[in-house]
């Protein structure tokens, strides 16, 4: 495979900011013969520019069809896999664009790429080759065949199922994406020491915990407080408990927040009233559902079994998520919130509370931003409140 000219470089690197749909009706006569194809990889890095910057600037590499790009990983959460996987060799069963492929190869002597997608596969491979990954070997074709035939035993298998249907619709369950990995979980096992599964961030955690089995660590990941990946860590070494590890990239920076499974099943709930502070979990750790940890660790309460908030009376710096002083508790009538703040102005979040978001600000008649932030929720009482808070930074 051969990239692009010089010319042609340049060419997308001018109309980066271009609508793409206004380079392709445009009857210029020194636009490139080969414009459809420029196009869509104008387009192609359009996409990439937040998730995959480094990419993004390497004007040598081609980007493939837009569905590889939207569901690839991105460069931060690709690294973090290469942080917890390192050996001899590396399998990965569902190559792809090759994100995480890129940044886990690093740390093997020899990575194995399996893709059955041909044109994905020559695309992907001439990108490691202008990265400068050397250690890497391609293949083309199925690889649950591949991983049957293979001799001898890997350090890991990594293995990212297709999450679409044969409509092109979205799937989450493990049984319904491709691979099945419920199908071939034992088989992966047999032939590597680790495996690690990426997974939809819509899967049930604890279904698929009950399902895959012989699990030793799971991974939560989140950029900007949006959860992004779940990770599976397979292992045949026995563990004690499982530990969930909630990693929350911001910028290029993360904080990692871990637990055992065990723990959390063993210990109970803390409600109680509203105090001086109020905290709100971040999106990891509602999605890991470890509520009665978090109020162990930081001598914290709920404010209501289903209410995921959390209060109290001293100020704690390091809780993972975002931190409030409580200015007022209101009634939810539009009346009490036009006596507080004046403006209507605020920004306003729901937890156990009857309606959506979009009708009660209305209802309020409340306008969205400024610096007063709005709980509405359920107290230990049962009553439906708002909370007038400002953030600590």
């Amino acid at each position: 495979m051969e990239g692009f000219s010089g010319q042609d470089k340049q060419f997308i690197k001018e109309n980066l900011k271009v609508k793409v749909e206004n380079l392709l009706l445009s009857n210029h006569r020194h636009q490139p013969k080969n414009i459809k194809i420029l196009a869509e990889q104008i387009k192609a890095r359009q996409k990439i520019q937040e998730k995959l910057p480094n990419w993004y600037d390497n004007f040598n590499l081609i980007l493939p069809k837009s569905i590889s790009v939207e569901q690839s990983s991105s460069e931060l959460t690709a690294n973090y896999k290469a942080n917890i996987t390192k050996g001899g060799t590396l399998i990965d069963l569902t190559g792809g664009m090759g994100i995480d492929f890129w940044a886990m190869s690093k740390n093997f002597e020899k990575a194995i790429y399996i893709e059955q997608n041909t044109d994905l596969k020559e695309v992907t491979e001439f990108n490691m080759n202008q990265l400068g990954i050397n250690n890497a070997v391609f293949h083309i074709g199925n690889s649950i065949n591949f991983i049957k035939n293979y001799n001898g035993k890997v350090d890991w298998i990594f293995v990212d199922p297709s999450r679409r249907d044969k409509m092109g619709g979205r799937v989450f369950s493990l049984a319904d994406c491709e691979p099945n990995l419920l199908e071939i979980k034992e088989l992966l096992l047999e032939k590597a020491e680790n495996v690690l599964i990426k997974c939809s961030p819509m899967l049930d955690i604890d279904m698929a915990t009950k399902q895959l089995g012989a699990i030793s660590t799971i991974y939560i990941i989140s950029v900007e407080n949006e959860v992004k990946e779940l990770l599976f860590h397979l292992s045949k070494s026995k563990r004690e408990s499982i530990i969930t590890k909630v990693v929350n990239f911001k910028n290029d920076k993360f904080d990692e927040f871990f637990f055992k499974t065990s723990d959390e099943k063993k210990l109970e709930l803390k409600v109680g009233p509203i105090q001086k502070y109020l905290y709100e979990p971040n999106a990891g750790i509602m999605k890991a559902g470890v509520y009665k940890t978090i109020s162990e660790l930081f001598d914290c309460h709920k404010l209501h079994s289903n209410t995921h908030l959390y209060t109290s009376d001293r100020k704690i710096d390091n809780f993972p998520g975002r931190s409030f002083e409580i200015v007022d508790k209101l009634k939810p009538d539009k009346s009490a919130i036009k006596l507080k703040i004046p403006e209507q102005k605020a920004n306003l979040t729901i937890r156990n509370f009857p309606g959506n978001i979009v009708d009660l600000r209305k209802n309020l008649s409340l306008k969205d931003g400024g610096d007063i932030y709005l709980f509405a929720c359920t107290n230990n009482k049962n009553e439906k409140i708002i909370l007038q808070t400002v953030k600590i930074n």
